[in-house]
C-alpha cells in the first residue's frame, strides 16, 4: 500500500515540477525538509514493512519504479521477493 502512496506522491511532484525526482534526489525530494520542493508530498521517509527504505529508479521510458526489497532486504531489481505496487 505504501508503494502506491509513494507513486501518487511522485505524480504530484511531477505535476508541480514538470519532472520526476532524479535518482540522486530520490524519494528524499518528496519530504517536507527538501528545500527545493514546492510541497511536502509525504510526511516521513517511506519505510517498507521490514524496516528498509523503498527503492526508487527512473525507467528508460520516462517513468519510474518504486518497490520494496522484501523480507530479505536484497535488491533484486524489482523481481524475486521484491514487492511493488502491482504485487
Amino acid at each position: 500500500m505504501q508503494a502506491r502512496m509513494i507513486s501518487g506522491a511522485l505524480g504530484a511532484y511531477k505535476a508541480d515540477h514538470g519532472r520526476y525526482p532524479t535518482e540522486s534526489e530520490g524519494l528524499a525530494a518528496l519530504l517536507p525538509s527538501n528545500p527545493n520542493s514546492r510541497n511536502a508530498y509525504v510526511d516521513d521517509n517511506p519505510i517498507d514493512p521490514w524496516g528498509n527504505p523503498f527503492v526508487y529508479r527512473l525507467t528508460p521510458t520516462g517513468g519510474f519504479q518504486v518497490y520494496s526489497t522484501g523480507p530479505n532486504g536484497v535488491d533484486d531489481r524489482g523481481v524475486g521477493d521484491d514487492i511493488g505496487p502491482g504485487n
